[in-house]
């Protein structure tokens, strides 16, 4: 039996006209006779593509790409992650910075395994988000690559995207806390260290001065001789109105080597002024 005495399904015939319209460079007859075929054959890979094709060639990426992203949809629900990332794939080659597929791509990928170029698309995605203002999605993409590197034990990698994060967002209190372990991961006390000095001051600023005290006692745990660590705590507790623990932090901090005895004796002395003041309002009271 010949190939050509088998009549054609109404699909076959729609997509064999849209071939014959797009070689002709009737893209306006190829569109419609692919949309016909559409609804006839759904989900069919070589419409979708041929489809996005000609709207590529007409000027109408937005179309081109829902064409492409509908297939990759259907794939995925389906379970055949190999083919939705493969159209994900086309979908960037006609809008390499298009952020949004490049997020969706990069997560399909670390969904079907492909670890290296799932955190690579991340890590682009976030360039993208970043030169787009978009600064929270940036830092959401860099935190996913981050736990990937982590997760696989690559702490290192781990460690400099998250150096990445804080020059995009340097107040993300929760990024210098993961900097700060890595970095005690490592072994590297004194960049642990400058990292939660830095939270204590984030902390500061927001007013919220129980966070920076429990920052500052963690720095002074590691390092007892760390004064500029005594000294913000002195302050903190300043702020906080603990008068009579920051008079007792300056008593202790006089008995410590390198210290400015004559500031201390005066820091002290305005704590202890300060806790006079209250209990003597207290009393009065």
């Amino acid at each position: 039996k010949h190939t050509f005495a088998v009549p054609l399904s109404k699909g076959d015939l729609a997509r064999r006209m849209a071939e014959a319209y797009a070689a002709s460079d009737d893209l306006t007859g190829a569109e419609q006779a692919l949309l016909e075929a559409k609804k006839l054959v759904p989900y069919d890979r070589m419409i979708h593509t041929k489809l996005a094709d000609i709207y590529f060639r007409q000027g109408k990426l937005t179309e081109a790409l829902t064409q492409l992203e509908e297939l990759a949809s259907y794939y995925e629900n389906g379970q055949q992650l190999d083919r939705a990332i493969e159209m994900l794939e086309y979908a960037l080659k006609l809008a390499p910075n298009h952020i949004a597929i490049s997020g969706r791509l990069a997560r399909m990928q670390l969904r079907r395994g492909y670890l290296d170029k799932g955190v690579d698309g991340l890590m682009r995605a976030a360039e993208l988000q970043r030169k787009a203002g978009q600064l929270k999605d940036a830092v959401a993409s860099l935190q996913e690559a981050a736990q990937v590197h982590w997760m696989l034990s690559e702490h290192e990698k781990a460690r400099q995207v998250y150096d990445k994060i804080v020059q995009i967002a340097p107040n993300d209190v929760e990024a210098r806390q993961w900097l700060a372990l890595m970095h005690t991961l490592a072994r590297r006390t004194g960049e642990a260290i400058a990292e939660k000095k830095q939270i204590a001051r984030i902390f500061a600023q927001q007013r919220d001065y129980d966070g920076a005290i429990a920052e500052l006692h963690q720095i002074i745990g590691i390092d007892q001789k760390d004064l500029e660590a005594y000294h913000l705590l002195g302050d903190m507790l300043m702020r906080r109105e603990e008068y009579g623990q920051a008079a007792q932090l300056y008593t202790r901090m006089l008995k410590m080597e390198g210290v400015d005895k004559d500031r201390i004796e005066a820091l002290a002395a305005a704590a202890n002024r300060m806790l006079q003041q209250r209990q003597s309002q207290q009393t009065k009271g």
